[in-house]
């Protein structure tokens, strides 16, 4: 009997060891070692810009780049609080504009009503040097050092890029004209639509060799929306140039973390180890049975 015990035991700790040691060496598992990166130690980071209207003195959090205010004077004078930092904007068109972008917590302007709504211009500290606000828009200013606009690296954890009403033309490597989005059309390869684009969502995926994902929703000519959606080969980047609008836009410069964050405790994903936990739950169980088993037949 204790010889019994003793050999199912021994099996059980081998299985389990074998078990744990795949998990954690598996290049698709967790922490393993492979061209698709792994979700273990990611941590979740995005960064935005838009328009948005608060009520004054209402939370921002953000870099300020102009405000739409309802006054008519050439300045106005705009309070951070709590810090209670002011600060004076000039009026330039329909905006006012900073002295440069401005980091606010919560915004005030002086000589409007708490309770009056006022338009704010933001970006991410990433991107608020690159950007500059016109009326209902955000564009590209000026260009990153040595990629010629906005850049995103088509590499290591891939990026995830929204763009509501996107205007202008997009670059992969700065020279190939990917698309091109005007009022009334847009062009995605060599291939033109019909109708105005109100949204591109565009993916680099590890887990698909980098290939760059895109989805283009826009108002169709007969009424209501049509989707397009199709697959570019690998690009080592995409460009943004100067000139490029749009009226909100959001990056998650890591989609490793995009996806593991919103899909592997649900869905599961093949790229970072679906089923890994589970296996890794189970390896724990073989190995204390294995060593309880152990236990029992050494002390028989």
């Amino acid at each position: 009997m204790k010889k019994g015990l003793a050999f199912v035991g021994v099996v059980l700790l081998f299985l389990g060891a074998i078990s744990l040691t795949h998990v954690h060496t598996n290049p698709l598992a967790p922490g393993g070692n492979s061209g698709c990166p792994s979700a273990d130690n990611l941590t979740l980071r995005f960064f935005k810009a838009g328009i948005s209207e608060i009520q004054n003195g209402g939370s921002v959090d953000s870099y300020v780049l102009a405000l739409r205010v309802p006054l008519n004077g050439s300045r106005i004078t705009v309070v951070n609080n709590p810090d209670g930092d002011r600060y004076t904007f000039t009026r330039q068109g329909a905006l006012y504009y900073p002295p440069k972008p401005l980091h606010f917590r919560n915004i005030y302007v002086e000589n409007v009503s708490w309770r009056k709504n006022i338009g704010v211009y933001t970006a991410s500290r990433n991107y608020a040097g690159f950007l500059n606000a016109t009326d209902g828009r955000l564009s590209v200013s000026r260009p990153i050092p040595n990629f010629g606009g906005l850049s995103f690296i088509c590499a290591r954890g891939g990026f995830l890029l929204n763009v509501s009403s996107p205007r202008g033309v997009l670059y992969g490597d700065e020279t190939y004209r990917l698309m091109s989005f005007s009022n009334e059309s847009f062009t995605i390869g060599n291939k033109t639509e019909y109708g105005t684009p109100l949204s591109l969502l565009l993916v680099c995926d590890p887990c698909s060799g980098y290939r760059l994902s895109y989805r283009v929703i826009a108002n169709a000519s007969f009424g209501g929306f049509e989707m397009y959606s199709g697959v570019f080969d690998s690009w080592l980047q995409v460009v943004l140039p100067v000139g490029f609008n749009f009226t909100e836009m959001t990056i998650y410069p890591n989609y490793t973390a995009y996806r593991a964050f919103h899909e592997w405790r649900t869905v599961g994903s093949p790229c970072i180890g679906e089923g890994y936990a589970g296996m890794e739950f189970i390896s724990l169980i073989l190995l204390l049975t294995g060593a309880f088993l152990l236990g029992v037949s050494a002390g028989k």
